[in-house]
């Protein structure tokens, strides 16, 4: 049975586990509406207990080809590899006041201050993938928007990609407006593109193009999951409640445990595998 929070904040009621859990999930349920790279085009995510991971990576399998009757091929072991990480704390701290306690005609005192912490954890963790996704990314041609079209850019990355598939793309404010005038308007324009979810899918490669203020304006990442470029671990989180007397207020503290991991199947540069950026010309 679904937890039922009936809008009255008590101390005792903070204090109760079940309340804190209710709390804490609701914050990340919100946080995933307000973070825009946190999504499933873009990272792939695993949850994982404890504070240390080890991400398995491998080298391409080789294939061999036409083989003539009989014939055999060598076999080829790929090779193997562990990423070690560490998961470190992210901190939400949600403060009620001794009169939002006290008087029991506030509605849901609590409300506003959770709808900041999951916009505060959102912007957190969109800024790590951020920083993901520009940590050694392979580099594509820079785009000038008005001598050519955008999808001309994406056959580019294409071919950087190799075998794997472009998942998603990630582009800051500018850029992506530079992208949406070049599909839609314009002797680039094309009749294809389709809107989904408030998400345009790039016509001929049905991804879908996300924008976030935490990457580089003028910047464009072309992102496979298949690699995967990015990975997000999602750990466990604890909870605790104490007083504070210099703000008179009860604090939830809550620290949320996670590590964005990029190039983790690297170019024979070392590069990004998964990761291609293109810039504004």
């Amino acid at each position: 049975m679904a937890y039922e929070y009936t809008g009255i904040v008590t101390a005792d009621l903070l204090r109760d586990v079940t309340f804190q859990n209710y709390i804490i999930s609701d914050v990340l349920i919100q946080a995933q509406g307000y973070g825009n790279l946190n999504h499933d085009a873009i990272v792939r995510r695993w949850r994982i207990p404890g504070t240390y991971a080890t991400i398995p990576s491998m080298s391409a399998v080789q294939v061999t080809t036409d083989l003539a009757e009989l014939e055999s091929s060598d076999a080829k072991s790929p090779d193997f590899a562990g990423i070690n990480v560490q998961l470190k704390a992210d901190e939400v701290k949600v403060a009620f006041s001794d009169e939002s306690m006290m008087n029991q005609n506030i509605a849901n005192p609590m409300e506003l201050t959770r709808i900041d912490s999951a916009i505060g954890f959102a912007r957190a963790l969109d800024n790590k993938i951020a920083t993901a996704l520009d940590t050694t990314p392979q580099a594509g041609t820079a785009w000038n928007p008005a001598s050519s079209s955008f999808l001309s850019v994406a056959a580019e990355a294409t071919g950087l990609f190799g075998n794997y598939r472009i998942s998603g793309i990630a582009a800051g404010v500018q850029a992506h407006g530079e992208i949406m005038s070049n599909l839609f308007a314009g002797a680039t324009r094309t009749n294809m593109a389709e809107i989904r979810d408030g998400l345009t899918y790039l016509p001929g490669y049905n991804v879908p193009i996300i924008t976030s203020t935490s990457l580089p304006q003028d910047a464009i990442y072309f992102v496979s999951r298949e690699v995967p470029g990015v990975y997000v671990l999602e750990g466990e989180y604890k909870t605790r409640v104490y007083d504070d007397p210099k703000t008179r207020s009860t604090i939830m503290q809550s620290d949320i445990y996670n590590a964005v991991v990029g190039n983790i199947r690297q170019t024979a540069g070392d590069l990004n595998q998964g990761v291609v950026k293109v810039e504004l010309a």
